[in-house]
């Protein structure tokens, strides 16, 4: 599903009232211009769980093809922690672009 647009002209009422950092939460499925202009307009932080979680799932099955079917899950927390890199360079690379 397709997430209801941002309401900019709210978002800059609401920059111009507080004096805290703005949190965008379900960011996921918005697009990457609308992400930024509400980055350049106050938002602080943003919640991309779908995004963050596909990639993580994505680079789960393609690990445990290449594991096999018993894996030793204590010895492979490193690498799962290297699955997330493609995620977070994802996100980072939105926000980095502001």
């Amino acid at each position: 599903p397709n997430p209801p647009p941002l309401d900019f002209e709210r978002l800059a009422q609401i920059a111009a009232q507080v004096d805290v950092p703005l949190i965008l939460h379900g960011a996921s499925g918005i697009s990457r211009e609308d992400i930024q202009q509400a980055i350049r307009m106050g938002i602080a932080k943003l919640n991309i769980n779908t995004e963050v979680r596909t990639a993580f799932l994505k680079a789960i099955a393609s690990w445990g093809v290449r594991i096999g079917p018993e894996p030793d899950l204590r010895k492979k927390g490193q690498d799962l922690l290297d699955l997330m890199q493609e995620a977070i360079a994802a996100a980072q690379d939105v926000v980095e672009q502001t």
